[in-house]
This record gives C-alpha cells, sequence and structure tokens, in this order.
C-alpha cells in the first residue's frame, strides 16, 4: 500500500489566517510535493468546508499542490481496509497543531533538539521553535542535508545559525 500524507491546511501548508488564505509555507509544500512525486498520496485534511474548503484547494492548485484525496482516506486505502472511517487513514498527519504522544514506555516526552551532524544528514522539515512577530510560537523549515530553508525562502547553513533550536516534530518547546 502506498504512503499516505494528511497535510493540514491553515497554519501548515500556509499561515495561519482563518477563514482567509494566508501566506503559502513552500517548505512545506516542496515537500509535499517531493513525496508525491515519490509516489505518496496526499490528502487535504482541514476544518474548511463550502466555500471556505474550494479557497483552500485553489490556493494549492496556485501554489502547484495538488490531492488525491480531501477529508478522507486515499480511495485505494478504503477499498484496501474494506471501509470508509471518518478518521482520515494516513501514514502521516502533518499538522502545525499536532503533538507527538510519548512511546508506551516512556512516561514524559521531551522533544530532543537535532544536532548540526544530524542537520546535515536529514532531507525532511524541522520545526523551528521560536517565538516569532505575529506571535506564533515558531515555523516548519525544510532541511536538506544542513541547509535550512525558512518559510520566507530564504536558505542557511546549519553552520551559520548556531542558536535556532530545530526538532524533527513540532514541539511545546519554548525558546
Amino acid at each position: 500500500m502506498r504512503k499516505a500524507i494528511a497535510i493540514d491546511f491553515d497554519g501548515c501548508l500556509c499561515t495561519e489566517s482563518f477563514p482567509e488564505i494566508g501566506e503559502p509555507n513552500w517548505p512545506v509544500i516542496q515537500r509535499a510535493k517531493q513525496e508525491q512525486q515519490a509516489g505518496a498520496g496526499l490528502i487535504l485534511w482541514t476544518i474548511r468546508e463550502g466555500q471556505l474548503l474550494q479557497d483552500a484547494l485553489d490556493a494549492c492548485k496556485r501554489w502547484g499542490l495538488t490531492f488525491d484525496a480531501v477529508n478522507e482516506s486515499l480511495p485505494d486505502w478504503m477499498e484496501a481496509f474494506g471501509n470508509r472511517p471518518r478518521k482520515v487513514g494516513a501514514s502521516e498527519y502533518w499538522d502545525d497543531r499536532a503533538v507527538r504522544m510519548p512511546a508506551k514506555e516512556r512516561l514524559i516526552y521531551r522533544p530532543k533538539r537535532l544536532t548540526k551532524a544530524e542537520l546535515k544528514m536529514r532531507a525532511d522539515p524541522v520545526w523551528c521553535s521560536c517565538h516569532t512577530m505575529d506571535g506564533a510560537d515558531g515555523f516548519w523549515c525544510l532541511c536538506d542535508k544542513g541547509i535550512i530553508t525558512a518559510p520566507s525562502g530564504q536558505s542557511f547553513s546549519v553552520d551559520e545559525i548556531p542558536d535556532w533550536r530545530l526538532y524533527p516534530n513540532r514541539t511545546e518547546v519554548t525558546p
């Protein structure tokens, strides 16, 4: 069964501006396109309905992003499992408000900050934990073998940004 990625719209594919359309989050959009080109099925996973949903789909189309399903599991997943559950089935859920739950054997989850060595080997989005000018608690960046690309499109080497707090998942860590 192919990889399925459920991606939130507001705050993930674009900045949080609900009910308006926020600014595109290019690192997340680029990663989604890469995953789709590699064979993954993309699911737009959002609370938007009606015209607000259509506005989100139109924005994604302008940004070059299309989906295999909207607010439901991929058709091939539904066929394979023989059901159509209310919960969207996916291999990964990309959401700015996600909290990674601890493994059964750990009582407290303490997110581990990525090291320079880990960042130089990584080719996945990373969460930059910080207080932004608009009051957010961080933002997603694209990490490609030690080159960090911020939502603005500006790129930095990990050696140039020693004080950035970068994590594999969005964290509740405060800077």
